[in-house]
């Protein structure tokens, strides 16, 4: 998962940077990747000590020099940065290992190491690469394993130069790069002074790597003949090895390469084709193709994700600097908190101060309220007492008879001439009215029905009965004579009875009102009573 990562992180990359520490230069190389396309964009060297690699530590403050002085001469500018081991420094191998997940893998590869380490594995520094081949039932890995103490003192060289390290790779495999597109298999060399590395490439991937030292002090020809001696136990261990195709062209940089003998030799020797490096990342700057090619292929597996995925920074430097960064990022968490944090107490105490104020208001607003409420039901009290009061008025006086029009209309529909005499007057709660009297004659009684008739204030008046006032049984039970005594009139005694009309007519009065003389009685109906002559004139 670790190296998906990094694969993606390298192939969104627009540049990288690789320095790489050589016998006796130090070498900067600036790589850009724009469209798919990479090309080396700037480069340069500074010389460093022959013997750095033995006494890194001793030798840090020259080679932090150098590692300065190869980017300023390139104009270089860069924080961070890939580099390499040696290859006579790294234990490179193959291996067959069962199909697993890559936890699983990661164990049987530190089992399998300790085969080929020659050092103890707790001075190990260990990283392997997974070449899946889904055709076979075993999974082929590249392991590469690296001296502790050596990869420690190398990233300190670093660390003093201001730079971090991004991967820490092998130089064999950065000289592998350049033919990353080659099917048949190819031989790379790469010559420095006392030292020359062998890749085959073949297919897509790194199928051989080695080293070997070489006399720096021979002569032009013996040193040919020694560099094709050495290369040719490379060619024939790599057939051992693999059992692979037989290597074709052979192509050569570096300072040493650049003699037209030693290719003539190395031809002579390897039955082969030998020509000078040829790389898609120098077509601006062919010249340093020789110089820079281990440097040119690092910066290229970092920029677009080359061949090689080993990385040998020490998994406790990188758990560290992932610690630092994490310290750092809960800091600025903690400050961010911290900041809104306070922000937050600030609009707390303004919310609550904004909260109080509206309480406060809220407060007044309510007791307002409850006044006008108190207020308010004091008054539907009032109204509820005073609708009471009336509905028990107009309860009380629920009989709405129209008593005064009808004595009224009574009043005037009896004869001016005298001839009649009411002597009782009665009414029911239906508005019946019963009334009583005696006549002169037959007539006056009679005419005095078509009078009430002709008021409009009775829907009907009928003649009840009229009789000799000897034989009057006409008087209802417990009515009461409005003139006692015997009376002037005695020769006719008559009842009319009337219905009282439920609309009196206009200009009659205010309308049905209670007086005394209606007032309600105990008994069915409402008798009213005189002591006075009921002979009312106009």
């Amino acid at each position: 998962m670790a190296l998906a990562s990094s694969a993606r992180r390298r192939q969104h990359a627009s540049h990288a940077v690789a320095v790489y520490i050589g016998r006796d230069q130090v070498r900067a190389v600036e790589v850009d990747t724009r469209g798919g396309q990479s090309a080396v964009t700037r480069c340069g060297q500074a010389p460093a000590p022959g013997d750095a690699w033995d006494r890194l530590g001793e030798t840090r403050p020259q080679l932090v020099q150098a590692i300065r002085g190869a980017l300023a001469a390139g104009g270089i500018t860069a924080t961070h940065v890939v580099t390499a081991l040696p290859r006579r420094m790294v234990t490179l191998k193959y291996a067959r290992l069962p199909h697993a997940p890559a936890e699983h893998v990661r164990g049987m590869v530190e089992l399998e190491a300790q085969q080929y380490v020659p050092f103890p594995m707790a001075d190990a520094v260990i990283d392997h690469q997974v070449i899946v081949d889904d055709a076979d039932d075993l999974t082929t890995v590249l392991i590469a394993a690296a001296r502790r103490t050596t990869v420690a003192e190398l990233m300190a060289v670093f660390d003093a130069a201001g730079l971090h390290v991004d991967s820490l790779s092998v130089s064999a495999l950065g000289l592998a790069e350049h033919a990353a597109g080659s099917v048949a298999p190819v031989a790379l060399v790469a010559i420095e002074p006392g030292e020359m590395e062998v890749a085959v490439v073949g297919g897509g991937r790194v199928l051989f790597t080695r080293a070997a030292a070489l006399e720096s002090d021979a002569a032009g020809g013996g040193r040919d003949r020694q560099l094709a001696s050495e290369v040719s136990r490379s060619l024939i261990a790599y057939r051992n090895e693999f059992r692979a195709g037989q290597v074709t062209r052979v192509e050569v940089a570096g300072p040493e390469a650049e003699s037209a003998a030693a290719r003539e030799v190395l031809g002579s020797a390897l039955q082969a084709d030998v020509e000078p490096l040829r790389s898609a990342l120098f077509t601006t700057r062919p010249e340093d193709a020789g110089a820079y090619a281990v440097a040119a292929g690092l910066a290229l597996e970092a920029a677009g994700g080359g061949l090689s995925r080993i990385n040998l920074t020490p998994s406790e430097r990188t758990e560290r600097r992932q610690a630092v960064r994490r310290r750092f990022a809960t800091g600025v968490a903690l400050a961010v908190t911290a900041v809104v944090l306070v922000v937050g107490a600030f609009a707390t105490q303004a919310a609550l101060t904004r909260q109080k104020a509206e309480r406060s208001a809220m407060l007044r607003e309510n007791q307002k309220l409850r006044t006008v409420e108190r207020a308010l039901k004091e008054v539907r009290a009032e109204h509820s007492e005073l609708v009471e009061d009336y509905s028990a008025v107009v309860s009380g006086l629920g009989r709405r008879l129209p008593v005064v029009d009808a004595v009224k209309a009574l009043s005037d529909a009896t004869p001016a001439s005298g001839g009649v005499y009411l002597t009782q007057l009665s009414f029911d709660r239906a508005g019946a009215m019963t009334v009583q009297g005696k006549a002169k004659a037959e007539n006056a009684a009679t005419r005095m029905v078509s009078a009430l008739q002709a008021t409009g204030a009775f829907d009907e008046v009928r003649l009840g009965y009229i009789g000799d006032a000897a034989g009057d049984r006409s008087r209802p039970r417990g009515a009461a004579a409005l003139v006692p005594g015997p009376s002037p009139l005695t020769d006719l005694s008559f009842q009319i009875v009337c219905r009282l009309h439920r609309d009196p007519p206009a200009g009659s009065g205010p309308g049905p009102r209670a007086t005394r003389e209606t007032a309600p009685s105990d008994e069915e109906g409402v008798t009213v009573a005189s002591d006075r002559r009921l002979d009312i004139r106009q």
